[in-house]
């Protein structure tokens, strides 16, 4: 029906809306002439054969900007990405889609949820705040946090605020999980794949815990083992042992193997044959080894000294 005064048509039964740059479809439509403007509602469909489509339960399209806004139950299909959302805003000459309320983008590797995220199209790059997830998909690691950038084209990501790792191994039949929580965490997703994390970090994976200002974790090509690298006041807990130094580097395949401490090693453990006392050793540099993940034999070199209680 077309209301001349009103300069609109209402489509109350079925509505589709054509034109050279995209297709509109929903159960009920109207067309307001002087603002060039479409409401549709009712299983939203608005389509272009070249990049996307958006689907949703209702939806303001302004023709001559090419702009949307979708509402409840939005999900958008584009070549990159499949994006849904309570609600969402996207910009088709720009290439940026802002989406609010149980956010999730599939791409091709990673899943993002949050609360907020936008997404540039053209720059493959999402922003997502409030209660950010990403899975990193094929490499069985989640990271956490308040907000995040990812940059497909680049396999880069970056999340600040509790930012919080957790990636799981299946060796053997057993889990290893490592844990790593910082302030800023990034992660390099290309080979060697690695995470940098900073500002008050910790470490966790099996009985290992550190400390520091500074941690790095490379993982092998293999998927499996690697190195955790930490600077800045570093502080590492096996057990009953404590390991301090300028900068410490751990290498495990499954447990830890090898422990690696640069100038101003210090190690303390305490002493089972003799309660309340601390066996200690420092030098400058220090390899603690191991074997079952027991010590097997701790080497110091430049400056060695040693308290042994026997």
């Amino acid at each position: 029906t077309y209301y001349g005064n009103e300069s609109k048509v209402v489509c109350p039964n079925g509505a589709t809306l054509i034109d050279p740059k995209s297709t509109l479809k929903a159960n009920y439509g109207v067309y307001l002439f002087n603002q060039d403007l479409a409401n549709f509602r009712g299983n939203v469909r608005i389509t272009d054969d070249k990049s996307y489509t958006i689907t949703s339960d209702e939806l303001d399209y302004y023709r001559s900007v090419q702009k949307s806004y979708a509402r409840g139950n939005v999900k958008v299909v584009s070549d990159s990405s499949t994006i849904y959302s309570d609600n969402l805003v996207y910009e088709k000459l720009i290439g940026i889609s802002t989406a609010t309320g149980n956010v999730k983008i599939d791409s091709d590797s990673t899943v993002i949820t949050s609360r907020k995220a936008t997404y540039f199209d053209f720059e493959k790059k999402s922003i997502a705040e409030e209660n950010v997830r990403i899975n990193f998909l094929n490499k069985n690691a989640n990271v956490y946090g308040n907000y995040a950038e990812n940059y497909e084209k680049r396999n880069y990501s970056l999340v600040k605020g509790n930012a919080r790792l957790i990636q799981i191994e299946l060796n053997d039949g057993k889990e290893d999980t490592t844990f790593i929580s910082s302030g800023l965490m990034e992660s390099f997703r290309d080979k060697p794949e690695h995470y940098i994390a900073k500002d008050s970090v910790r470490v966790i994976r099996n009985d290992f815990l550190s400390s520091s200002e500074a941690g790095y974790y490379f993982i092998n090509d293999t998927g499996k083992g690697g190195v955790i690298s930490l600077a800045e006041d570093p502080v590492v807990w096996k057990e009953e042992l404590q390991v301090t130094g300028d900068s410490i580097y751990a290498y495990f395949k499954v447990d830890i193997d090898d422990i690696y401490i640069n100038k101003s090693a210090f190690a303390i453990q305490s002493n089972s044959a003799a309660e309340g006392r601390y066996d200690q050793i420092s030098g400058v540099f220090m390899h603690i080894g191991f074997l079952m993940n027991e010590i097997n034999y701790i080497q110091v070199d430049t400056n060695a000294a040693s308290i042994y209680f026997v």
